[in-house]
């Protein structure tokens, strides 16, 4: 057990008492370590762009179940992770057994966070009927029809933003997989649309 107000001696038995700023310090570095690691072992995690709760936009839910939300759109997602210390490599300051129970960790959380994440998508996209089947179909039929229903945002250079994320049996289905000259074209044809849409909403954002 540990106690955050103190002196740094510790008592009988198994309380040990340290100073307030070791304990605001160290919760501080291992808050940061672990969303960096998280970050670095999960890219998915490090591509998706943050904001605060506060900051998300607030449409209209006269019939919220839950209006005390700072947005309607909040989810939370649940992480576990359980961390064991030995006592005497706590007692022999074993920095080694310390990061590696951090990395633990870091893996763990961001493993679970993606996962909770993309579960999330796939429900939001089952309720609002966004959701395209694949069941015993062409991947690359599947991926077009995909695309042609989607929102997609371009940079400046006309490069889109997107990314394919798959399940591992998914990625099988693909391996040695080629489109079809048709199914590229189809393709091509789907994507430059989507360019000339969003090349379209951003001149209509600039009228004055």
């Amino acid at each position: 057990m540990f106690l955050s107000e103190g002196r740094g001696f510790a008592l009988e038995g198994d309380i040990w008492i340290v100073p307030r700023e070791f304990d605001v310090g160290g919760k501080k570095w291992l808050h940061r370590a672990v969303d960096s690691l998280a970050r670095e072992l999960h890219p998915l995690l490090a591509m998706v762009k943050r904001n605060t709760v506060a900051d998300l936009p607030r449409p209209e839910f006269p019939d919220s179940p839950r209006p005390d939300l700072a947005s309607p759109l909040f989810r939370s997602i649940e992480v576990h992770h359980e961390w064991t210390a030995q006592l005497d490599e706590v007692l022999a300051f074993e920095v080694d057994a310390l990061l590696t129970q951090v990395f633990a960790l870091a893996d763990e959380f961001g493993g679970q966070l993606t996962r909770g994440m993309l579960e999330h998508i796939g429900q939001i996209c089952d309720d609002s009927g966004n959701t395209v089947s694949a069941e015993g179909r062409d991947l690359f039929d599947v991926m077009i029809e995909t695309l042609a229903g989607m929102d997609i945002e371009f940079d400046e250079d006309g490069n889109h933003n997107l990314s394919l994320v798959m399940r591992p049996d998914t990625v099988k289905k693909f391996e040695g997989k080629q489109a079809t000259p048709e199914q590229e074209e189809a393709l091509r044809a789907v994507m430059e649309r989507k360019r000339e849409e969003w090349s379209a909403s951003r001149r209509r954002r600039k009228l004055p």
